[in-house]
């Protein structure tokens, strides 16, 4: 219960914010309150089952969102003359 997303939120927002939220979470909090504060360019993306559906059993659903998204807001970044990021992931150790 260290996590508690609602406090934090006014300082993600107005940066677009994307919550894929599974409905039946009891790992982690689902806090859509949270949701509700967030500023405008925001979606909340719900996905039916537990903690780990939106990786594996949902993926599809999941995954599509968040890309949907990114090409959406990333692309608008771009297109207002932002610096493009480059992320290098390295192997674990």
């Amino acid at each position: 219960m260290n996590v508690q997303p609602g406090t934090w939120i006014a300082r993600v927002s107005p940066t677009p914010l994307l919550m894929v939220v599974a409905t039946g979470d009891t790992a982690t909090v689902t806090d859509l309150a949270a949701y509700e504060k967030a500023l405008r360019l925001k979606r909340l993306e719900l996905i039916l089952g537990g903690h780990f559906d939106p990786c594996i059993a949902q993926f599809d659903t999941s995954s599509r969102a968040a890309v949907a998204w990114f090409r959406a807001h990333l692309t608008k970044a771009s297109d207002a003359g932002m610096p493009h990021l480059t992320y290098t992931l390295s192997p674990a150790r």
